[in-house]
């Protein structure tokens, strides 16, 4: 009987020892370790993941910046007759009128200048011409693109807004609750892409060879625009791993213009810390930037980055916007207020 206990006894330690050589050292925890990797791996990358306790000294930066009168311009809200906006995301800004991609309708709307609805394109469904939380919009060469998030595609409509063809966006199984935000097309037709993602951020490039959407510039979180055929991107956050907490999330950093150019990207200008940029636009060699942290609509010099002036401020601004030039004017959607800005450039023409 003493050796049948004995013998459990030694089961029991050899098997209690494996395990905790397993938790403590084998795989001490599996959540701190993917944590960890994901600064190791991203050391050398453009956009590193950097510990929590360094966004602390990017915080400190960030300073409020002191507008210029001569350079503060007009602006007041879009009104929109024939329609009530829901959630306006995605905006661009067209000869033939506003494209704009209601996220809370899971529709399109082509609105003239004059704020009348022309047309509505599309209603909830997961077929042509249907739409599910639609997000960013963009025009190229003849076809319009909308990211249509819910459906996980890129869909493609001609100038008459029939559905052509769609392209598959990347799914993310950690976090399904996430979406793809911004698009913007260059002159040699490359498709890009970037989202609120905090894991599987990034810009992604379509492969059209390999017909699909490849991360090429990982723990990117920013936005992305096209400017005379090129396109640009500023970054709105870091990625920040808090270990303590045992979590990825997104904090103020270093902010740059950049521009891409294939799977490569280049720094223009390094901007200030903490601008938080919700979405920006390109005017001549002025870098347009809505940012919710200052409540303002500031303007910097594209090619130094140097502030220059606030040209437009609210009480609060959303943290994620949308943003189009046609003629003098900039529109902006806010998403949260259900409602479009539109402010004068005449003094920056």
């Amino acid at each position: 009987m003493k050796r049948k206990y004995a013998a459990i006894l030694i089961i029991v330690l050899v098997v209690g020892t494996g395990s905790f050589l397993w938790n403590h050292f084998i795989n001490p925890d599996p959540v701190s370790a993917e944590l960890k990797q994901m600064v190791t791996d991203s050391a050398s990358s453009t956009f590193s993941v950097k510990k929590w306790e360094e966004a602390d000294r990017y915080s400190k930066k960030a300073i409020k910046f002191k507008e210029k009168d001569e350079l503060m311009s007009s602006g007041n809200e879009f009104a929109v007759t024939g329609v009530k906006l829901k959630a306006p995301y995605g905006i661009a800004c067209l000869p033939e009128g506003i494209l704009l991609a209601d996220h809370g309708e899971n529709c399109l709307y082509l609105i003239d200048y004059s704020g009348n609805l022309v047309r509505k394109i599309g209603e909830l469904g997961n077929g042509p011409n249907q739409f599910q939380k639609p997000t960013g919009c963009t025009y190229h060469n003849g076809y319009y693109y909308v990211i249509d998030s819910g459906n996980k595609r890129i869909v493609i409509l001609d100038r008459q807004f029939n559905y052509t063809k769609e392209l598959k966006l990347p799914k993310s199984e950690r976090e399904p609750e996430k979406e793809f935000t911004d698009i913007a097309i260059n002159d040699k037709d490359d498709i890009y892409i970037s989202g609120n993602y905090l894991y599987d951020s990034g810009i992604y490039k379509y492969n059209a060879e390999k017909e699909k959407f490849e991360n090429i510039q990982k723990y990117f979180y920013g936005s992305l625009k096209t400017f005379n055929g090129e396109v640009y991107a500023v970054d709105q956050f870091r990625i920040y791993v808090d270990f303590e907490k045992k979590e990825i999330t997104g904090g103020a950093g270093p902010n740059a213009l950049w521009r891409l150019d294939g799977r490569n990207i280049k720094k223009l200008s390094n901007l200030p810390a903490g601008l938080n940029a919700g979405s920006f636009e390109l005017l001549r060699d002025n870098l347009i930037i809505c940012s919710p942290f200052h409540s303002a609509v500031m303007v910097f010099n594209m090619k130094n980055g140097k502030y220059m002036s606030n040209i437009y401020e609210v009480d609060k601004m959303d943290y994620k916007t949308y943003a189009s030039i046609y003629g003098g004017d900039l529109y902006i959607t806010e998403p949260e207020e259900g409602k479009i800005l539109k402010i004068s450039l005449e003094k920056l023409q």
